[in-house]
């Protein structure tokens, strides 16, 4: 029959009606006042419904359109759990045949088996029926835990999926936590005068590690300053090299898989030079010709001690030493760096010292005749003040020495002023300094040292000290190559020549990034919601924002955020405007379009909310909820049209309410419904779109803002988000790689098991919690069981022990459809007593009160009962007894658990 012939006396409570309703046209979106009424004439009486529609959600065509009952049936059911309201998605009505008519039949008997745990939600794909379940993202999973929960294992990966990520410590002084972190910075183009690079070799020494590990300062932050790789980009003026060039850097740095450098810090390889080798000259060589040429003024024929002469800087400055033709001498630390001194670089074995010696002064006296040292060449670590000390007594007459480094300085505490009657000279440098000297002059000396470096190289006259290399999978390894102190290699290269090796990679808290050339178009996005999403675009790069919203900047906090956002540097327009107006919506995009930038994204927040058991909503309540989210985003879709080429996101912020249904909002649970699958149904046309299902917020928004809905959702299971974590879900739904997959369209949050874990470890019943006790949570279910199980076994249980208890008189009397829902208290001495026990576990896992101290003759409201909760312990009553509580009994003040024990015993009696 149709629908507007339908009146409460043509259908009995038994019948089965089947809708065609929505077979090839939307009905629940755009229902006038008389269909409400007629909906609910059938959905007050009769409690088996199956809504066949034509949605085609797992075809190529789907229908988004025809998706509202799905919202709508999981929230009515909620409030009247005698009801069973199937969804039956059979595609297109073309396509109907022997098939369908065959899968109907098996729907309907479907709908008639008894059960606890009857699937309601149907799809006929290619001849075979599908059911919904809930199923979890392990990928997704895995990387929101990895980055919100500290202390999270870091995961190798390979190098080729970690650009660009920067070498980290997990702890201060703990090389085995040594890790890349992913970065979420866009590098864009390089600024004026300086050039991006692809590393693919990098050079460290002891120092290097130290500063990475907290055991020494470097400014800012800085890990390494030698490196060889490819030029990826080049900013303006820089014109000595081009992207694609393999090149040498010497700079402080950050160590990671890319830096970007001052250009005067780069120079081109030769083609036969290699990346392993060349970094490892750039700073001790600079290091050393700035020492011996521009501090010590070292001539031919002078002498000079060089302390630790085996390191990276002690063996380039005995190479420059004995270029000009000075006598030199040295200090070592262990057999194997006197051997190197003596067999590699030619230095008497007579002119080699123990570094540890607090005597070394009178031996270089010794060989000196007395006249001591020109030169002194100190880069011992600090905290090695001894041979400082006492080296510094043996400078011949005019005598220079220089101190590599600030910290020794810092650290030496006074010399003896004796010396400088000598007409000694005591002078000390920290070479990075040059290279961030405010005069250009001095930051040129930097540019030239290695620029010499390099010529000496490339004529054959200097050496590299010894080096051992480590693949990048082996990065904490070269670190701590270091640890010893007593290393013939001075020097660690690390490589990052093979793209596949696994490296340890901690993933960036965030990965979006916004265009700050684009315009952002937010919807409703002027609460608390949107406000946190605008604030945390705005420090992601974006710019420009539009606003829509139905009263604009009234409200206070509305005029805070805008101002907040100009002030910081921000760009903003506000559109007073409803959604669901077509011409709103048209102003809106406009005023994006009046920007001069290209449209980047659209956030589609908006929503109404108008509460009510849905046999009590008006149809102009209904459309509150309906119309912002169902009308608005169509408004939104149309308005696009032409700008999707610019889009790169298309956001619809939906609930956990569209999937686990709420009562009392079946609006609601309709609209958020209908954005999950319009974003899957957008996605399959090839545009941009997600929606995200999220729970609560329990910092910001909505549900923050009404307490009493948190509550609700708590009491479901569904876990609360902080501020933190929903923008998080929010950067991964944008920097998804798979935006036109149309499985990936809808990501529902709140739903992990954490939180039912941890009711079940207080001791309540999570059994019967929330969603568990769907089909569609079947596997979430089974998961919890499971683990119940391998406790009980740990600790000396039994999950198959016998729980059956010897039954009492009465029980013989209880029908045989409610044997298994008595049988945990058949022991009670009345049915009473059962059925009050019964009652009060669930009552004490609705409201979270533990079951002794519940009073079962304290009136209902005094719990703090609300409508909610009433529509969640009545579909309970229903599925336990198979009673159907009037809805107002349990919002009586007149009534309590013990006389709604009473009613249900005599329910019961009476079958």
């Amino acid at each position: 029959m149709a629908l507007h012939h339908i009146e409460k006396t043509d259908i009995a409570k038994d019948d089965i009606c089947v809708s065609l309703l929505e077979m090839e046209r939307e009905f629940l979106a755009t229902i006038s006042p008389q269909d409400t009424d007629n909906l609910k004439a059938m959905t007050d009486v009769v409690t088996d419904i199956l809504w066949v529609t034509g949605a085609n959600m797992l075809g190529t065509s789907p229908d988004p359109n025809l998706t509202l009952a799905s919202g709508l049936s999981r929230a009515l059911m909620l409030e009247q759990p005698a009801l069973r309201y199937s969804i039956f998605d059979v595609g297109p009505a073309e396509l109907l045949g022997a098939n369908v008519l065959a899968a109907c039949e098996h729907a309907l008997k479907i709908l008639v088996a008894a059960g606890e745990k009857d699937d309601t939600e149907f799809i006929l794909s290619n001849g075979i029926l599908h059911v919904s379940r809930f199923g979890p993202d392990v990928g997704i999973n895995a990387l929101f835990r990895r980055r919100a929960e500290p202390g999270s294992p870091v995961e190798k990966q390979p190098l080729a999926n970690s650009y660009p990520s920067r070498v980290a410590v997990g702890r201060v002084g703990a090389p085995d936590t040594i890790h890349f972190q992913q970065l979420s910075e866009r590098a864009g183009t390089p600024p004026a005068g300086h050039v991006d690079i692809r590393v693919v070799a990098a050079s460290l020494g002891a120092r290097d590690a130290s500063a990475l590990l907290g055991r020494a300062d470097s400014r800012d932050g800085t890990t390494a300053s030698e490196l060889s790789g490819v030029v990826a980009a080049v900013g303006a003026g820089v014109l000595h090299v081009k992207a694609g060039d393999r090149v040498v850097a010497h700079a402080p740095h950050q160590l990671g898989t890319s830096v970007r450098l001052l250009a005067g810090s780069v120079q081109v390889l030769a083609d036969h030079e290699e990346f392993n080798v060349v970094p490892t000259l750039l700073s001790s060589y600079s290091t050393a010709l700035y020492a011996l040429n521009h501090r010590a003024h070292l001539t031919a024929g002078e002498s000079i001690l060089v302390h630790e002469g085996a390191d990276a800087v002690g063996i380039a400055a005995i190479t420059l030493a004995q270029r000009l033709g000075a006598t030199v001498y040295a200090t070592a630390d262990s057999q194997p760096k006197r051997e190197y001194l003596v067999q590699k670089l030619g230095v008497p074995a007579s002119h080699i010292f123990s570094s540890t010696d607090p005597s070394v002064s009178q031996a270089v006296a010794k060989q000196t005749g007395g006249r001591g040292v020109d030169v002194i060449l100190n880069s011992l670590p600090a905290g090695a003040l001894l041979p400082q000390q006492d080296t510094w007594r043996c400078l011949a007459e005019f005598g220079r020495f220089v101190e590599v480094g600030r910290r020794e300085v810092d650290d030496a505490g006074r010399l003896d002023m004796r010396a400088f009657l000598r007409n000694a000279t005591f002078t000390a440098f920290d070479l990075a300094d040059l290279y961030y000297a405010r005069e250009p002059s001095n930051r040129a000396v930097w540019d030239r040292l290695l620029v010499e470096t390099l010529d000496l190289y490339r004529a054959g006259a200097i050496r590299s000290a010894p080096a051992k290399v480590f693949d990048v999978a082996a990065v904490a390894q070269a670190y701590q190559h270091f640890a010893g102190g007593k290393e013939l290699e001075s020097k660690v290269v690390i490589s990052f020549e093979n793209p596949q090796a696994r490296i340890p990679v901690m993933p960036a808290p965030y990965l979006t990034l916004f265009n700050p050339e684009k315009v952002y178009l937010l919807i409703g996005c002027l609460g608390g919601l949107g406000r946190s999403l605008s604030r945390w675009m705005m420090a992601r790069g974006a710019r420009r924002f539009v606003f829509l919203g139905r009263s604009g900047t009234d409200k206070p906090s509305a005029r805070q955020l805008v101002s907040r956002l100009e002030k910081a540097g921000g760009i903003v327009g506000v559109v007073r405007g409803d959604v669901s107006k077509a011409a709103d919506v048209t102003a809106a995009v406009k005023a994006c379009i009046d920007m001069q930038r290209p449209i980047g994204g659209v956030i589609q927040a908006a929503m109404g909310l108008h509460e009510a058991l849905f046999t009590r909503m008006s149809n102009e309540a209904w459309h509150t909820g309906i119309d912002p989210k169902w009308q608005g985003t169509w408004n939104l879709h149309n308005s696009l049209d032409g700008h999707d080429n610019e889009l790169d996101f298309f956001l619809l912020t939906s609930s956990v309410s569209g999937t686990v249904g709420t009562a009392t909002e079946s609006n609601y649970c309709a609209a958020n419904g209908f954005l999950d699958t319009f974003a899957r149904w957008r996605r399959s046309q090839g545009k941009p779109a997600v929606s995200i299902g999220l729970g609560m917020i329990s910092e910001v928004g909505y549900l923050h803002e009404n307490p009493e809905i948190e509550a609700l959702l708590l009491r479901k299971g569904i876990q609360p988000l902080n501020e933190e974590e929903m923008l998080q879900i929010v950067d991964l739904a944008l920097s998804t790689e798979a935006v036109h997959d149309p499985k990936e369209a809808h990501l529902l949050t709140g739903l992990e098991p954490a939180n039912i874990r941890a009711l079940g470890a207080q001791g309540y019943d999570v059994s019967t919690h929330g969603v568990l006790v769907e089909a569609r949570a079947s596997i979430l279910l089974g998961s919890l069981q499971a683990e119940k199980e391998l406790r009980e076994s740990g600790s000396g249980g039994s999950s198959a022990q016998d729980t059956s208890v010897a039954a009492a008189p009465w029980f013989k009397d209880v029908p045989a459809p409610l044997t298994a829902s008595f049988a945990p208290v058949a022991d009670a001495e009345t049915m009473k007593a059962a059925i009050l026990t019964l009652i009060k576990k669930r009552f004490s896992n609705l409201i979270l009160m533990p079951f002794d101290q519940i009073d079962d003759g304290k009136p209902l409201p005094g719990f703090g009962v609300d409508s909610m909760i009433a529509s969640e312990f009545r579909t309970w009553y229903w599925t336990v007894f198979r009673v159907d509580v009037p809805f107002l009994d349990l919002m009586s003040a007149q009534k309590s658990l013990s006389i709604l024990a009473e009613y249900v015993e005599a329910k019961i009696a009476g079958r």
